[in-house]
């Protein structure tokens, strides 16, 4: 950056003192710089911009949130508030008990009045949409909780998706429109899919890609418990036969540039003018009211601008007219897809399907149910309608009936405890989240899979968690819903990124000066590490690098009640990697440690002399359920040609012994003639040019393939044909990958191997004919073998047992 600044105005110089040399206006190329001048400006002054505003958000969240969570609420882009996301904060608002919860609302009339309209203690906690504020708690936030989308909760001009867990609330039941969400939605940040009709969760699990934990199970909607109040204190009906119908017409998709089709609307105005119908309406002294998308009215008044309607019919529009009154006060709907079926049967009335238009719809629209369980109770044609309009008894629809809960406690509603119940269990999730610290969450290798795949069986058991990383590179891919950050984006350019390479000096390191790989990071990094450990509200704090522990214990957040330290790194490696942290550990005494082994850890003990924790527990690890294999889909070797082991590894100097064992079993593979055997290396760093160097000078480069980095390894090993591990591993993160995906495994003995295998001798290799050997044998080995080895490494190492370590160690 900074030499891209000083090329340019070098340039601009240059070519003033042309101009002025040679007496003639700068024109044509001048435009060109005076652009590029202006780009920079503007680059820098956006940066500067996004730069105050969080500067103001950390002060007023320094100020205002520092000592409490903080939730924002938000429907329909802040233009409503009547429906789940208000009456959800409406119940609990104003509270004390640590959580401020906040309502976005844009600035209307209507809203000024409902503001107004509402106790003084609830008044402080709406927030007009856009407003500083607004800003200031969007970036202080802890979590979102959306009716529609969002947007609701984001300011309007803020591009990007949101970066903080979110609760999506649904604005109706779903039971028939499919929708678009997955659960990779929101950024990876859709944090829990709130339910109320639960026929649909197989559909969200095999389709929607959604993970159990991330459904909860709502069973009434918080919009429920005014429900209820507004149907028991309406008027007493009047003796008589008069009815009040409703019929709601929903949007359709395959009607275009926003218009209903001339069909559809001469279907509606069939139905409408049927003389049946009309003098039904007349006799009886019913009403049927007619509410529209907002899209259709325009469309609906031209196509009945010559008719005349019967005084007993009324047009509305659905967002002119309070559904939850048109809802108690009706005794009879009509809907075609629409939820408020839902909520009418909830109010224990009858509702009549008609879905003339099904065959088009589903062109362009999918269902949560088959066609056959509509068939059995939809109406298709308009005498099918009318007939039906026309009967005085109506049963419960059994559609709807089906997915609405057979027991109603309608007092509990009234009284909140269906909101009382969803409170308390977010409140607990975010109350008691979890935070993992690491140098590249978006990297590879064992540490990371590792972390990731800990974390997931963490979301499994109910927790909220975060991963933080110190910087990042490229792309990442992470379990569902779980969050997360880094402090550096490397090569960005944007002006955030900028400005934060430019202005920091080398002296904000602090403690991550100690860690090897800190010339690859910025001095901001450090600076924002010791910001987020000072004003964190998570309630634990798991660093996953040693030059990390230093930090981690020196935070003092009022939130931060359990500090765990976890030793991923062999103890041959912390030296070249680490140098001086365990004396700098050796300082302070830890609280609780975690090792991946207790070889592990009796291997620092003995190389180093550390052990100064006071309490310690092995984990072990496990895989993230994107990574396992299904136990069906487990295969035995097929016949090839030719066979490729894959190796997964790190070219760097520390492992020069295992780049040597390396050679040596590929000059046993050429010295022998064995050539269906093909060994896969792949891996980065400084020795990969030395690793190459050497398979051309000893010619081995039919029997070792150097592939060089991968980004997807779980691909590559469900590729190959067997893994090989040769050289020391702290854990060996590939033998749970290899075995959990069907795959041959043959490793040295290792600690981790050791640890990992667990007696179990027939993958412990101790030279190249070992391998081949024991390679050969395994090609007569029908599918029992791989699924009794899949057996073997699932029953220690699923996530469940690893989350359940870490659970034992918090407060």
């Amino acid at each position: 950056m900074k030499r891209r600044i000083r090329k340019l105005l070098d340039k601009i110089i240059r070519y003033m003192r042309n101009a002025r040399r040679l007496n003639r206006k700068p024109l044509k190329n001048s435009r060109k710089i005076a652009k590029k001048i202006y780009k920079f400006m503007r680059t820098i002054i956006k940066g500067s911009c996004q730069a105050v505003i969080a500067l103001l958000a950390q002060i007023y969240q320094s100020a205002h949130c520092a000592d409490a969570l903080v939730w924002l609420f938000g429907e329909n882009l802040g233009a409503t508030a009547n429906n789940n996301s208000f009456y959800f904060w409406k119940h609990v608002a104003g509270r004390n008990d640590g959580i401020q919860k906040y309502l976005i609302l844009s600035r209307t009339k209507r809203n000024r009045a409902l503001v107004r309209s509402l106790p003084q203690e609830k008044q402080s906690w709406v927030i007009w949409r856009n407003s500083l504020k607004h800003h200031c708690l969007y970036r202080a936030a802890d979590m979102f909780f959306v009716t529609l989308s969002f947007k609701d909760i984001r300011p309007d001009h803020l591009g990007g998706q949101i970066k903080k867990p979110l609760v999506y609330l649904q604005h109706g039941t779903s039971g028939i429109k499919r929708f678009g969400y997955t659960g990779k939605s929101y950024n990876n940040n859709l944090f829990r899919f709130v339910i109320y009709n639960e026929k649909i969760i197989p559909n969200l699990l095999e389709e929607h890609n959604f993970q159990p934990y991330q459904i909860y199970r709502g069973i009434f909607h918080p919009r429920y418990q005014e429900l209820v109040r507004r149907n028991r204190t309406k008027p007493p009906k009047s003796s008589g036969g008069s009815k009040q119908i409703l019929w709601f017409l929903t949007w359709r998709d395959y009607f275009k540039n926003h218009a209903p089709n001339p069909e559809f609307m001469q279907m509606v105005e069939g139905v409408l003018t049927d003389p049946r119908l009309v003098q039904h309406l007349e006799a009886t002294g019913s009403t049927l009211r007619v509410c529209t998308h907002p899209f259709m009215e325009k469309a609906l008044l031209h196509s009945l601008g010559n008719v005349r309607l019967c005084p007993n019919i009324q047009l509305a529009v659905a967002n002119q007219i309070d559904v939850m009154d048109e809802l108690v006060n009706a005794d009879l709907m009509v809907t075609d897809y629409s939820s408020v079926g839902f909520d009418f049967t909830f109010l224990g009335k009858p509702v009549l399907l008609f879905q003339p238009d099904l065959e088009q719809y589903s062109e362009m629209r999918s269902f949560f149910c088959t066609w056959q369980e509509l068939d059995e109770v939809n109406l298709t044609t308009q005498n099918q309608l009318i007939d039906a309009l026309l009967e005085e008894n109506h049963a419960l629809n059994p559609f709807f009936a089906a997915r609405t809960p057979a027991q109603i406690d309608y007092d509990a509603i009234v009284n909140g405890e269906h909101i009382d119940r969803m409170y308390q269990d977010f409140a607990w999730m975010a109350q008691n989240k979890i935070t993992f610290l690491g140098y590249n969450f978006f990297g590879v290798g064992g540490t990371v899979s590792a972390t990731k795949a800990l974390a997931e069986a963490l979301l499994h058991q109910g927790y909220m968690v975060q991963l933080l990383s110190l910087k990042r590179n490229q792309a990442y891919r992470a379990p569902n819903a779980l969050t997360v950050h880094a402090l550096y984006t490397e090569r960005s350019k944007s002006p955030k990124e900028w400005l934060k390479y430019l202005l920091i000096p080398k002296v904000f390191f602090g403690d991550l000066i100690l860690d090897l790989n800190a010339e690859y990071l910025i001095p901001y990094v450090g600076i924002a590490l010791r910001r987020f450990l000072k004003h964190t509200k998570s309630c634990t704090v798991i660093s996953t690098r040693e030059t990390l522990h230093l930090p981690l214990y020196k935070a003092h957040s009022p939130f931060l009640k359990n500090k765990l330290f976890y030793f991923h790194s062999r103890a041959e490696a912390i030296p070249q990697t680490f140098p001086d942290v365990l004396d700098a550990l050796k300082q302070v005494r830890l609280s609780k440690a975690l090792f991946v082994t207790e070889a592990a850890r009796q291997s620092i003990r003995d190389s180093f002399g550390y052990e100064h924790y006071d309490q310690y527990a092995i984990t072990g690890n496990t895989v993230e359920s994107r990574v396992l294999l299904p136990l069906d889909d487990v295969r035995a070797l097929e016949e090839k040609p030719v066979y490729y082991g894959i190796m997964l590894t790190r070219l760097s100097k520390d492992r020069l012994e295992d780049i040597r064992q390396i050679f040596s079993y590929g000059e046993y593979l050429k010295a022998n003639g064995i050539k269906n055997i093909v060994l896969k290396i792949f891996g980065s760093g400084e020795a990969i040019r030395y690793f190459k160097e050497e398979l051309k000078r000893r010619n081995l480069n039919e029997q070792i393939l150097c592939c060089g980095r991968t980004l997807q390894p779980i691909v590559e090993i469900r590729e190959a044909d067997f893994v090989l591990n040769l050289g020391a591993q702290s854990f060996g993160m590939v033998y749970l990958e290899a075995a959990l995906n069907g795959k041959l495994l043959f490793t040295t003995p290792t600690d981790g191997a050791n640890e990992v295998l667990h007696n179990w001798s027939f993958p412990l290799i101790n030279s190249p004919a070992e391998l081949v050997e024991k390679f050969y044998q395994a090609l007569a080995f029908d599918r029992d073998f791989f699924v009794e080895q899949y057996k073997i490494i699932a029953e220690r190492y699923a996530p469940e047992a690893a989350a359940s370590k870490v659970i034992a160690m918090l407060e």
